[in-house]
């Protein structure tokens, strides 16, 4: 149980999560998402953008996020895409927590925040099904004949 192939414990779960990869996604994620919202924020300054859409927006920048996060995340494991995927958007929406926690201090984890994290961990499985899948050449399990 756990283990890989050949029986041993740390190439099975390397297999599956590469925790270099998985830094390395949720930091593009975050890297990513500094210019969606700074170019979000300027358009807002210039037109009279209704308020009623600014959250959406931010969802919608968070959800392109996750999902790359997801898929650099999955992009060097053999299997288990979705998991690591969805280990990148929790891990994700934990710092994010973490930050407006520090940020506002009147932040409470309720519905709406229990609805972030499912949204993250989700876009994030769907990332790292993207990831998995779509490997350089090269890397592909199965070569051309």
């Amino acid at each position: 149980m756990g283990t890989g192939e050949n029986g041993d414990f740390k190439e099975g779960f390397t297999d599956r999560l590469n925790l270099i990869n998985l830094g390395k996604g949720i930091l593009a994620g975050y890297i990513l998402i500094i210019p969606i919202l700074a170019v979000f924020a300027y358009a807002i300054s210039l037109m009279n953008f209704p308020e009623k859409y600014i959250t959406g927006t931010v969802i919608v920048a968070n959800i392109i996020s996750v999902i790359v996060a997801g898929s650099i995340s999955a992009s060097s494991v053999k299997a288990k895409g979705w998991l690591n995927g969805a280990t990148a958007g929790l891990v994700y929406y934990i710092i994010l927590f973490l930050i407006s926690s520090l940020v506002m201090r009147n932040y409470k984890y309720g519905l709406g925040a229990l609805s972030t994290m499912i949204t993250c961990v989700l876009a994030g499985s769907f990332g790292g099904m993207i990831g998995i899948n779509f490997k350089r050449p090269s890397e592909h399990r199965y070569k051309r004949i």
